[in-house]
């Protein structure tokens, strides 16, 4: 049985990477950098008068800024694509007729996600730091070749970034996995986002409201000392509760289904 869910567990990745899913993966990843680069490229007689000493944090910390609102609307999509990618070829169908638990073909796909946005925070990381370097190579003067970026404060602050989006994503999965119109989930996903931005200063309902969990995270932080932030926040451990619950719940529900 362990080897048929493994076996199918591939199967959804090559399946992934013989999808847009890759291309998606990239150029969300590639895009904030990409502006930052521009930007210090093009105004760089504006930028280089404030250079001083290791710039590397604060180039860090402008790019976390367009963040929180992009990822949750990211992690929207992620769980909404992978679900209606079987949806359209009837993937489920397959997938059910194996000799494995249905929570176990539920949870696996749910895994594939939750890999999807990882990697696809790996990759943001390595564009920031090629970026970086990318504009040393033009601009000297900027130093970031002169310098290290921190990076364990980088991947700090991406980790707990990252662990907040997994309550939106088991949530998403799951309505998205309901139905089969693509717009319902997308819908959802985005007034629940506006909601978000509205609670996410209100210590009283953003912890009830994943959504928020992202943004309020980073508010939160105290960038300007890095030696404080830890792997784990409070937003980052409500966002795992939320989806150990959902998880747990989806399990139960396709259970009891019949098979789509």
């Amino acid at each position: 049985m362990l080897q048929l869910y493994y076996q199918s567990i591939i199967n959804e990745l090559i399946k992934l990477k013989n999808s847009y899913l890759l291309t998606i993966m990239v150029l969300s990843s590639v895009f904030i950098p990409a502006i930052y680069f521009v930007h210090y490229i093009v105004d760089h007689k504006r930028l280089l008068p404030d250079i001083t000493g290791n710039h590397w944090d604060k180039f860090f910390f402008g790019q976390l800024t367009m963040t929180p609102t992009l990822i949750t609307f990211f992690v929207v999509l992620i769980a909404t694509f992978t679900v209606q990618i079987e949806h359209r070829s009837e993937g489920f169908k397959q997938l059910f007729s194996l000799p494995i638990p249905k929570s176990m073909v539920y949870n696996g796909k749910l895994f594939i996600a939750a890999l999807v946005i990882f990697i696809t925070y790996l990759f943001f990381l390595v564009f920031v730091l090629l970026s970086g370097y990318a504009i040393s190579l033009v601009f000297p003067e900027y130093g970031f070749l002169s310098y290290r970026p921190n990076l364990i404060f980088m991947v700090k602050v991406l980790f707990s970034s990252y662990l907040t989006t997994l309550g939106i994503l088991a949530i998403q999965y799951f309505i998205s996995y309901k139905t089969k119109n693509f717009i319902v989930p997308i819908g959802i996903g985005i007034v629940m986002i506006i909601l978000g931005l509205i609670l996410f200063k209100s210590p009283r309902f953003a912890p009830f409201m994943p959504y928020a969990y992202n943004i309020s995270n980073f508010v939160n932080l105290d960038l300007k000392n890095p030696s404080l932030i830890s792997w784990f926040t409070n937003y980052s451990v409500y966002s795992i509760i939320v989806f150990i619950g959902i998880s747990i719940f989806g399990s139960r529900n396709i259970t009891k289904s019949n098979v789509i």
